[in-house]
């Protein structure tokens, strides 16, 4: 029994394998030529003659000795798979794990985030709502009366309605404030609705009347007054 040692090129796989069973060898050694790696012999049609392919290094240090006329014994048997392919499993499934732990993660954050959007956009549309009940009811508790030839509201002297900067005609309904401040009703209502304040001094009508409004629950700001 023999085994024969073969250098890869010039011809194909499956004629250097054939050409040594020719010669009975028992195995055919096939040693790479210009890498260190081994590659996938493809070499169908040769019965069941032994076949591996081993390194460029590993070839040249078997040759070497048969040079020198010594005897290499030669066994070939069937390995265990290496490490490889575990290692990439395993890494595999790290870095999946870490991929599904990390969506779980965002996924809750953006949960957290969109829950607490919510609470504060609803707290602050009630907090609204309250302001704009509290306004309304100051907005009831304020003088108007009605502008008749010979007040002072008519005298070219007297200020001009500090929203729309109009003079006082006759029949002309106007709101008091507070301050004492003096404006169109239709001006001026609209104005304290959304602000709660003269238009000219900025006094807040809800101090001045005492009229609180609770500050919101569950958010971070509050609203005094």
């Amino acid at each position: 029994h023999w085994v024969a040692l073969l250098q890869r090129g010039n011809c194909t796989f499956k004629e250097k394998i054939l050409k040594a069973s020719a010669y009975n060898a028992s195995a055919v050694l096939v040693y790479n030529n210009s890498t260190e790696k081994t590659v996938k012999m493809g070499h169908d049609g040769t019965g069941d003659t032994v076949a591996v392919m081993i390194t460029e290094a590993y070839g040249r240090e078997i040759l070497s000795h048969l040079e020198r006329n010594l005897t290499v014994l030669v066994s070939v048997v069937v390995g265990q798979r290496g490490p490889t392919k575990n290692i990439n499993r395993g890494s595999l499934v790290f870095v999946s794990i870490s991929f599904i732990v990390l969506m779980i993660i965002s996924s809750a954050w953006l949960i957290f985030y969109f829950i607490q959007k919510i609470r504060y956009t609803n707290a602050r549309d009630r907090s609204q709502r309250r302001l704009g009940d509290a306004a309304k009811k100051a907005i009831g508790k304020l003088t108007t009366r009605t502008v008749k030839k010979g007040d002072k509201e008519i005298d070219p002297d007297f200020n001009h309605c500090a929203v729309c900067i109009e003079g006082y005609q006759p029949n002309d309904v106007v709101r008091i404030l507070p301050c004492k401040h003096v404006f169109h009703k239709m001006c001026v209502d609209p104005w304290l609705n959304e602000h709660c304040t003269c238009p000219m001094c900025k006094l807040n009508i809800l101090k001045a009347l005492g009229i609180m409004v609770s500050p919101p629950q569950n958010t971070s700001q509050t609203h005094t007054f």
